[in-house]
């Protein structure tokens, strides 16, 4: 079984290692403070939504993409770990009562 692990996993080991690092100082280059307003652009699978929230509990942390599908796999992640976070379909145009966000990744 480590062995099956090792051959399929081992090889992207470390460039994950590398994009959680990245990922990570982004957000502490973002200097996200209590309760800000954090917007991720093309949020993907919700992994950085997911950081941050980790990172800055009380930051209000909304993740917009286009693709459906992989919103719905952020959705689950969320909900799974009981995030206060959402993903949501980005919009064509954005709604004039939509505040500006403090920091936008």
């Amino acid at each position: 079984m480590v062995r099956a692990w090792r051959a399929t996993r081992s090889p992207l080991y470390d460039p994950l290692v590398r994009l959680e690092t990245i990922r990570q100082r982004l957000v502490d280059q973002a200097r996200i403070r209590p309760e800000m307003s954090v917007l991720d652009l093309g949020c993907g699978t919700g992994a950085l939504v997911l950081l941050v929230k980790r990172s800055h509990p009380t930051a209000r942390v909304v993740g917009l993409d286009v693709d459906p599908k992989i919103l719905d796999i952020a959705r689950h992640k969320i909900t799974a770990v009981g995030a206060d976070s959402s993903c949501a379909a980005a919009p064509s145009r954005r709604p004039a009562s939509h505040r500006r966000p403090s920091t936008v990744s």
